[in-house]
């Protein structure tokens, strides 16, 4: 691997591949870093043309795989098109995202999810003690 390009790598670059490596949309780099998306765009092109990489997830591949020579880590083929990909993250902060980043469709769909996981959850366990009982002799008044 040509070491050389990226050398020639500044910091601002080296950040925002990392980012593109944990396969963060253009908006949610500018939201962590407080720059417009645009500004982001612009930063991962010029990081993809001193690459030589054909887009920005092969760009984010490659210097991943630099930062990482010799650890066996597996690197990540590029994500589905934004449309198209519909990203399940737990709905509370983490260590690794301190703030929630999710988007008015995410939580629906995780106010859904909750919302008939609870009562099946509850049901089910109510159902299993009741069996249970059944099962051990125990009378049900």
């Amino acid at each position: 691997m040509n070491d050389d390009r990226f050398a020639r790598l500044n910091d601002r670059h080296r950040q925002y591949l990392r980012y593109a490596a944990d396969n963060r949309k253009s908006k949610e780099i500018a939201r962590l870093e407080n720059v417009s998306p645009r500004s982001v765009d612009k930063v991962l092109a010029e990081a993809k043309t001193i690459i030589g990489a054909s887009d920005r997830f092969e760009a984010a591949r490659l210097f991943a795989a630099f930062e990482n020579r010799g650890r066996n880590f597996p690197l990540q083929s590029s994500p589905l098109d934004d449309q198209a990909q519909l990203r399940l993250l737990p709905p509370v902060p983490t260590w690794r995202m301190p703030v929630s980043l999710l988007k008015a469709r995410e939580v629906l769909i995780w106010s859904a999810i909750i919302m008939v996981a609870t009562p099946v959850g509850l049901t089910v366990a109510a159902m299993l003690m009741l069996a249970l009982m059944i099962l051990f002799g125990a009378r049900i008044t």
